[in-house]
């Protein structure tokens, strides 16, 4: 799909994460309902990540921006932070597709993550997502220095960050039963 194309599907995607995002509470025997509407939403940037990433990638980032605003009024957290994860592996591999800079997706992810590090923490999964990446050494040192400027942004969430920093500096070996499922996540 070339870039003129995908605006309307991008401009119905973006409609659709403003009307998701646009509630006041949801009371727990709500939540599943409003969980799958989330989901719909996430699948329809997949669905447009298939044929235009750069689009995609867009719309995941905002989608992960905006959607701190309602962390506080879904009632079952557990649920929210599933599909938070869920939306940061979509952004990291749209990412790659998209051809994105390691240092920019980075820098977004952990942003994301440290925003929220000691409150809600929805994005908790964001290091783990990075560190399961196959990356080279120096894409790793990239990540290292990603998550250094994070701290420093973000003193609440310093500590974590410099030790994912540190984890980023050493290498790691990839088992092979991972190698096929980790495909998707190498930059």
């Amino acid at each position: 799909m070339k870039p003129r194309d995908a605006i309307k599907p991008a401009a119905i995607i973006r409609a659709h994460i403003h009307e998701v995002l646009r509630i006041d509470f949801v009371e727990w025997i709500q939540v599943d309902s409003y969980m799958e509407d989330l989901n719909l939403v996430l699948d329809e940037i997949h669905s447009l990540g298939e044929s235009a990433p750069a689009a995609a990638l867009e719309l995941t980032w905002r989608f992960i921006k905006k959607i701190p605003a309602i962390f506080n009024n879904v009632h079952d957290e557990y649920e929210l932070a599933m599909f938070c994860s869920d939306l940061a592996q979509e952004a990291w591999i749209l990412a790659k597709k998209a051809g994105n800079p390691i240092e920019d997706s980075a820098a977004r992810l952990l942003d994301a993550y440290a925003a929220d590090a000691h409150d809600t923490c929805r994005f908790d999964d964001v290091p783990d997502i990075l560190a399961k990446a196959r990356l080279s050494g120096e894409k790793r040192r990239i990540l290292a220095a990603a998550a250094l400027r994070a701290a420093q942004t973000h003193p609440k969430a310093a500590p974590e960050l410099r030790a994912f920093a540190d984890k980023c500096s050493q290498p790691t070996p990839v088992p092979g039963q991972l190698r096929k499922r980790l495909k998707d996540t190498a930059y």
